[in-house]
């Protein structure tokens, strides 16, 4: 009578189970707004698709711009007895001053000497630069130790190569020194 009897509370539980199954409700889903007039955000699905000239993007104008309120020029302290300042212009090829998130990245040496140097850059952590409307550039407080210039934006960065080469631009910060690295050209 035992086995009867598990086989008796296995069959209701069964059944208690697929009752409530058969209870609950299955949410409908949709392809689409209710309104055939409401276009889904922010394009057309059905139909046809707009081509990427017709989008409204920045990518769409010759030109663009975004407004920065960036002083017309920077003052330059004095280093501390500690610590180093880099300075210097970012241009584009057509000596446009270039205004972007610029960063120092360190460069971490290779341990043998034919193999270039390791740059590691973080934009949480690493010292971000001043910038004015010129495209002059100056970092405060810097460590000394060797360091590469990076670019970044939420899409990419870029660390700035010597002109015509594969190297990384890299340069030394002294204690107690301005570094000033002229004018440098972002590709």
């Amino acid at each position: 009578m035992t086995s009867s009897w598990k086989i008796l509370t296995f069959l209701i539980l069964v059944f208690f189970c697929a009752s409530c199954l058969a209870k609950t409700s299955t949410p409908e889903i949709t392809s689409g707004p209710k309104d055939e007039t409401q276009e889904p955000y922010p394009y057309p699905v059905s139909g046809s698709n707009p081509s990427l000239a017709d989008l409204p993007y920045p990518m769409n104008s010759p030109t663009y711009s975004i407004e920065a309120n960036l002083p017309p020029s920077l003052t330059i302290p004095e280093p501390g007895p500690e610590t180093g300042i880099v300075i210097g212009f970012l241009v584009t090829a057509s000596k446009e001053p270039y205004i972007g998130s610029v960063y120092l990245a360190k460069a971490i040496p290779a341990s043998q000497p034919d193999i270039p140097p390791l740059v590691a850059f973080s934009d949480q952590t690493d010292p971000k630069a001043l910038q004015d409307a010129n495209g002059q550039f100056l970092f405060t407080k810097i460590l000394p130790g060797e360091y590469a210039l990076a670019l970044w934006n939420p899409v990419s960065n870029l660390i700035i190569h010597e002109p015509g080469t594969e190297n990384f631009f890299l340069f030394k910060v002294e204690a107690g020194k301005v570094t000033d690295l002229g004018e440098v050209v972002v590709p």
